[in-house]
């Protein structure tokens, strides 16, 4: 069985961003949890309930495709009379544009030209005073 996100799908160049769908744990990441079970429905293993492989002739949640001209893992939602797929995963052909949410660099810099000095000092005088003497 070949794997689900075969040749056909990355090329060089390519990045792997999270859908608007996508459940996110609280550092911004979809979790190991949902990867596995993408990744179980996807190949089809026995133990997911319609997935890829199974007998039962049902579709499943997640595929792999193009819906509207963009490519990525989606999953399917709504249910018979309102069918709806939603972006989990959105395969990207360039870098992804990221804008920075907080300035960690100038803020640490400015933290630390506040505050070296003076507890360098701290910890010099405390190495000086407890030092041992030979």
């Amino acid at each position: 069985m070949s794997e689900p996100f075969g040749i056909w799908v990355f090329t060089a160049g390519m990045y792997v961003v999270h859908g608007k769908a996508a459940r996110l744990n609280k550092h911004g990441n979809i979790s190991v949890g949902v990867y596995k079970k993408i990744l179980a429905e996807l190949r089809g293993s026995s133990g997911t309930v319609g997935g890829a492989g199974s007998s039962q002739g049902k579709k499943g949640k997640y595929f792999v495709g193009k819906v509207n001209g963009v490519l990525g893992v989606w999953k399917r939602a709504g249910g018979k009379r309102r069918p709806t797929v939603k972006p989990i995963l959105i395969f990207l052909k360039g870098k992804p544009g990221y804008r920075k949410r907080f300035p960690f660099i100038r803020i640490a810099k400015g933290i630390a030209r506040r505050h070296l000095p003076i507890e360098l000092d701290k910890a010099m005088d405390h190495a000086i005073a407890t030092a041992k003497r030979r």
